[in-house]
């Protein structure tokens, strides 16, 4: 019973967790498109509340019926993985960019923006992460029948 509770309360966090990182690169996509102009930022803050709203729906418990197929699963675990490991290539591009063009922390620099990218890695990570836990609980419930 405690495991029960204890599980619960995780997902729940994380549920937070993700639709906070869903609001938050939503409203970076705004900001930095609307008030910086640094587009480079705003798409990666949009990609990041994509990937975050990916993990939000294969978390919710009441959608979860829609991602318990085996092929699914994997095919977001795969993209999340090639995301991630293509996100982290992007964050030192963009670090290494910041630093030969001598850039300061200002909304419209690429130190900015490879915050974003670091966030897309992060989500990414985590829907690859999530989708395996997801593929893990659908393989043992399909054995047990």
């Amino acid at each position: 019973m405690a495991r029960m509770c204890t599980e619960t309360v995780r997902l729940r966090v994380y549920l937070i967790y993700a639709a906070c990182g869903a609001v938050v690169g939503l409203s970076a996509f705004i900001a930095f498109l609307a008030v910086y102009s640094n587009y480079h930022a705003a798409i990666w803050g949009l990609v990041s509340g994509i990937f975050a709203t990916l993990v939000v729906l294969i978390l919710v418990p009441h959608t979860r019926f829609l991602y318990q197929r085996y092929r699914i699963l994997f095919y977001l675990q795969i993209f999340g993985l090639v995301v991630a490991i293509g996100s982290c290539v992007a964050f030192i591009v963009y670090i290494i960019l910041a630093v030969v063009q001598h850039q300061g922390l200002d909304p419209t620099s690429y130190y900015v923006t490879s915050v974003w990218v670091f966030m897309t890695a992060k989500w990414a990570f985590g829907l690859f992460y999530f989708s395996r836990s997801q593929k893990r609980k659908y393989e043992d419930e399909n054995q047990l029948i």
